[in-house]
């Protein structure tokens, strides 16, 4: 987790909201953090925001004891989870983490092929030999360029891949990240099938549905796409959730059926009666088909 993050919970019932302070306990590496801790929704959702950022590749742990009550003064169980923040990418070699295809795969032969790295890149180290692809001996790529802020490699091929056929890319270690460290290599390999991919994916069913009203403030975005998409395309720029001036920035984004369900988890909850909008643009399945840029609408409950 960003090492700027802030803590939320999601409580069951109205809870006392100065119980639920003195009841909040945040520890970094088993020393307590400071900071300030705001109980809103109704007494539902608690925020507790650190008095400076968590230092990097820590294990944060967060407890709220059973000194905690309801509104209708019944005492909570104890309850404890932890997460590790993200390490100081200063001195981070950049490496391959996920690609498109998966390596061995049997993908269509007008594939476009991505790879994603753990830290931005340097775009003055990307050349035309930064990222050799082959199939059958030949060299394939026409096009290699940085996408999704930094952090991932395009290679679009120069002429249409052969059916049937494996293809090998190979990273570089002339690749440097925006922190100067050399790349450690990688790539990707896989088959591809008989022939292109044209079919136009679609979104077939989006939890909360299209103008939903009274939609809780803690609620889950789940889309469902017609066919599998490729999930480096997934990202706090292609699904956007904003109403009330803001912007929701998402804790998670995961997939599941092959890559056809996608599950958003926004990081604070929604703000209170307000509409919401939902919009989808740049999204792709593995052969780079993109999907119809759409807007939806759902109106968030109002909490008291």
């Amino acid at each position: 987790m960003p090492v700027n993050d802030s803590v939320v919970l999601y409580l069951s019932q109205p809870m006392n909201a100065i119980s639920v302070t003195g009841a909040l306990h945040v520890a970094q590496n088993g020393v307590l953090v400071s900071g300030t801790t705001q109980v809103t929704d109704n007494g539902q959702v608690v925020q507790f925001v650190p008095s400076a950022p968590f230092q990097p590749n820590q294990v944060v742990q967060v407890f709220l004891d059973s000194t905690a009550q309801s509104t209708s003064g019944v005492n909570m169980n104890n309850y404890q989870s932890s997460f590790t923040t993200a390490p100081n990418s200063s001195t981070i070699a950049p490496a391959v983490i996920a690609t498109n295809p998966a390596g061995g795969l049997s993908v269509p032969t007008n594939v476009t092929m991505d790879l994603a790295f753990n830290v931005p890149l340097d775009p003055t180290t990307l050349t035309d030999t930064t990222i050799l692809c082959y199939q059958n001996g030949s060299w394939l790529q026409s096009a290699v360029s940085l996408v999704y802020g930094g952090t991932v490699i395009q290679v679009v091929p120069r002429f249409p891949l052969l059916p049937n056929t494996g293809v090998s890319c190979q990273v570089s270690t002339s690749l440097q990240g925006l922190n100067g460290v050399a790349a450690q290599g990688g790539g990707v390999g896989f088959t591809t099938g008989n022939g292109p991919d044209t079919t136009i994916p679609t979104i077939v069913t989006l939890s909360p549905p299209n103008g939903s009203t009274g939609v809780g403030d803690n609620v889950n975005i789940r889309l469902v796409f017609s066919k599998p998409i490729n999930p480096l395309t997934v990202n706090a720029s292609t699904i956007q959730l904003s109403g009330g001036g803001i912007t929701v920035v998402p804790d998670s984004i995961s997939f599941s059926n092959n890559n056809q369900l996608v599950l958003l988890v926004p990081h604070s909850p929604l703000p209170d009666n307000t509409q919401m909008t939902l919009a989808i643009s740049g999204i792709t399945d593995v052969a780079g088909n993109a999907v119809e840029t759409r807007r939806w609408r759902c109106h968030s409950t109002l909490q008291q």
